[in-house]
């Protein structure tokens, strides 16, 4: 076999082993795909996930407990208006 002949060989064999088709269904990278396709399905879900748990606590707090807040709070601002009255009272 000649030289000219051997980097013939050599720059077909390359070519095969660097191609794209080949590299795409060796069995490892097959395996790096499906387990990179599993690690972004579980990330994608669970922060899917999250989001809807943060939007049923905001949604929630806001039309449940805010308006609790918002009746309690003028009842807390006298009861704390009439304890410093009446300190100011008692200490003069």
């Amino acid at each position: 076999m000649s030289f000219a002949s051997k980097v013939v060989l050599g720059a077909a064999a390359a070519w095969i082993v660097t191609s794209p088709e080949s590299i795409k269904n060796l069995p490892v990278i097959g395996g790096t795909r499906r387990a990179a396709e599993s690690v972004f399905t579980v990330a994608f879900k669970t922060a899917r996930g999250t989001g809807r748990a943060a939007w049923y606590s905001a949604t929630t707090l806001f039309f449940m407990v805010y308006p609790v807040l918002y009746v309690l709070a003028p009842e807390d601002a006298g009861a704390e208006a009439a304890g410093a009255a009446a300190k100011g009272a008692a200490a003069s």
